[in-house]
């Protein structure tokens, strides 16, 4: 504290007149007010306040401060519980998923089985021993490359995930954090995206995460519009319309069955993965089933393994 500053706070010490009760000076003490005379360094740029002034103010303020720091520990507390159930959901489902990769390489395993039964039995019926042999040989080292082969994707599929969350969850929401600069600096905007997040979430479970997240966005630009309004408009002109799928989010609005079927209460990940299966390696199909034509009885054994027990 410079020459000038002290005296000018002795000179407002001075000046300074406190008729306030002992009772009020100890009250205000409580709340942090300090006496004058004890005052070190420049006074305070609006003066000193009486102990009773300081009082009043600080039982009308303090209650509306705590007040607020009480919705707001409600709020983050209301959160971080929907950031766990959405941790767990994803994990339930990430476990559901790596359940159908075995369910998937099982099915393969057992179809690489069959085809050499059938040949090894085509062989015996006409006494072509030789041939036997060399099916049976072949048949060991095609199930034994084939389990090595399934180790390794079992081994990469645990790698993929971190936190509960899929690979391709994280790569989403990276994207869109990368498109969406204004999240990461921006506080206000990003505290609003993490509620609008967290709430469709809860209210939308089914929901992939590019709809969650667009969805996200689409609120954002609504509450705060003059940060979008310089740019906005040229690029929702330059990004393509995209016509709406029945059953884009899941849940039971789409689907199968109008929402009776197993099949229409699966993820949209889940659902991908499904006909990823039945389309591309012909599984969950029977014997004489075609893909195209019996892809619905397909999927609805897809979905009753995914789902297991669970009614």
């Amino acid at each position: 504290m410079d020459l000038e500053e002290g005296q000018q706070a002795e000179a407002d010490v001075v000046q300074f007149e406190d008729d306030s009760s002992p009772e009020e000076v100890q009250k205000a003490e409580a709340l942090g007010w300090k006496n004058p005379k004890d005052w070190k360094g420049a006074p305070p740029k609006n003066g000193f306040v009486k102990a009773r002034d300081y009082a009043e103010r600080g039982e009308t303020v303090i209650p509306i401060i705590k007040s607020q720091n009480a919705k707001l520990e409600k709020e983050n507390e209301r959160l971080a519980k929907e950031f766990a159930a959405y941790k767990t959901e994803q994990a339930e489902k990430l476990s559901r998923m790596e359940k159908m990769n075995g369910a998937a390489l099982k099915r393969q395993r057992e179809q690489l089985e069959e085809e050499f039964s059938a040949r090894i039995d085509r062989a015996t019926e006409v006494g072509d021993t030789a041939k036997v042999r060399e099916l049976r040989k072949a048949e060991r080292e095609a199930l034994k490359e084939f389990d090595q082969d399934a180790a390794e994707t079992k081994k990469e599929e645990k790698k993929e995930a971190k936190d509960g969350l899929p690979s391709d969850v994280q790569e989403t929401i990276a994207a869109w954090i990368k498109e969406n600069d204004w999240y990461e600096t921006d506080d206000d905007m990003q505290a609003v995206a993490i509620r609008r997040h967290g709430k469709l979430l809860n209210d939308h479970p089914g929901w992939s995460m590019e709809k969650n997240l667009e969805e996200t966005r689409k609120y954002v630009m609504k509450r705060f519009p003059a940060e979008f309004e310089d740019k906005g408009k040229d690029e929702e002109d330059d990004k393509p319309k995209r016509k709406g799928s029945p059953v884009e989010g899941g849940g039971s609005r789409g689907g199968d069955g109008g929402g009776r079927s197993a099949w229409s209460r699966l993820p949209e990940d889940a659902k991908k993965q499904g006909d990823r299966f039945i389309k591309e390696d012909k599984l969950f199909l029977n014997k004489g089933e075609d893909p195209e034509k019996d892809l619905h009885k397909a999927r609805e054994r897809y979905a009753q393994d995914y789902f297991g027990d669970e009614k």
